[in-house]
């Protein structure tokens, strides 16, 4: 009965977040997926050094198909904030963080 993309219930941790980041993504996306080139001025603008970008981004393309679909564009959002709160980029995302389905 559920879409892969639908998480069930609170069962993922950001779950919470996709309003937050829905707007960005709708901005961004393509067909519902966000590109690397389309993704560049959404993370770009957070003004976090290049390096940082790319490791969110390698971080978020959970399926390492090159496009981040909303859960995984929520992930990198979610990691944008982490960072500039002042926190380390994890090396490995936290399982509680991949979304279901993935």
């Amino acid at each position: 009965p559920f879409g892969d993309d639908e998480p069930v219930g609170n069962s993922w941790i950001l779950a919470d977040y996709v309003d937050q980041y829905l707007p960005q993504y709708n901005s961004a996306q393509v067909n519902g997926l966000v590109s690397g080139a389309s993704a560049k001025p959404v993370l770009s603008g957070s003004g976090l050094p290049v390096a940082s970008l790319r490791k969110i981004w390698d971080l978020s393309d959970i399926d390492k198909d090159g496009q981040l679909d909303l859960h995984e564009f929520v992930v990198a959002m979610c990691l944008i904030d982490t960072c500039k709160a002042g926190n380390a980029l994890p090396d490995q995302l936290d399982p509680s963080w991949i979304p279901p389905g993935k």
